[in-house]
């Protein structure tokens, strides 16, 4: 009789221990959090991949501004003030060596990179100085701008020297690189820096009489036009480096 009225818990000591604890309960409720926490981690695995996946399209195809559209208002007005105080004060050596220095600068960062790594266009952020539109370059393409750019003021810096004025408006927009650029703006890079040295040590006096008129900062002597080209490399040479940093 004894072994016929055994308890249950005795026959089955496992299932009254769970019933007897609650344990069963429990056991269930975390099987459904676990479940309920693997279909989020799924939901959260198919968002992020849904965002990279769009923040990536939008990289390679991001909505800028159209080339010569111009700085912001107000940068264009702190620009304006800050630029003709820099050029009148320092003098023409300090902008010899700062172009220099800038150009080792950009050629030390280039010779860290592959082809392939300095034909990637980075989208990166506003830095003072430089168009909305020109945020979506490569290294190469940078460096085709200043050559562009190097060549151009190497001109205008001989005309001014000779007393010479120049019929040519400067558009911003025509001196915009092309994606397709490779490894000839490098090669080229040293040879169009030479130029414009060659082209400033050439004149005697910077402080020129004829002057050309630039789009953002307006008449400039040949003194002015030099200033630029010194800063403009350092514009440059800080957009490179977050070129790199994007890649």
């Amino acid at each position: 009789m004894r072994s016929r009225t055994t308890r249950r818990d005795h026959l089955s000591p496992k299932i009254s221990r769970t019933r007897h604890t609650g344990q069963g309960e429990r056991q269930s409720f975390f099987l459904s959090f676990a479940a309920i926490e693997k279909t989020f981690s799924n939901i959260h695995l198919q968002i992020t991949t849904y965002f990279t996946f769009t923040l990536k399209v939008i990289s390679k195809d991001p909505n800028l501004e159209k080339p010569g559209a111009g700085l912001r208002k107000r940068e264009k007005i702190i620009m304006g003030i800050m630029f003709p105080i820099l050029r009148n004060l320092k003098s023409r050596e300090f902008f010899s060596e700062l172009f220099a220095a800038e150009q080792k600068k950009i050629e030390q960062l280039l010779d860290s990179l592959s082809e392939k790594q300095a034909r990637q266009q980075i989208l990166i952020k506003r830095i003072r100085g430089i168009e909305d539109s020109s945020r979506h370059w490569s290294a190469y393409m940078t460096i085709s701008h200043l050559n562009i750019v190097n060549l151009g003021i190497a001109g205008l810096i001989r005309s001014l020297g000779r007393g010479k004025p120049i019929d040519a408006k400067i558009r911003i927009e025509d001196v915009k690189p092309t994606s397709d650029t490779g490894p000839e703006a490098l090669e080229a890079f040293e040879k169009t820096s030479a130029i414009l040295k060659k082209s400033v040590a050439g004149i005697e006096d910077l402080k020129t009489t004829q002057t050309h008129h630039h789009p953002w900062f307006g008449p400039l002597d040949a003194k002015g036009w030099h200033a630029l080209t010194a800063i403009h490399m350092k514009i440059h040479r800080k957009q490179i480096e977050l070129i790199i940093a994007g890649l």
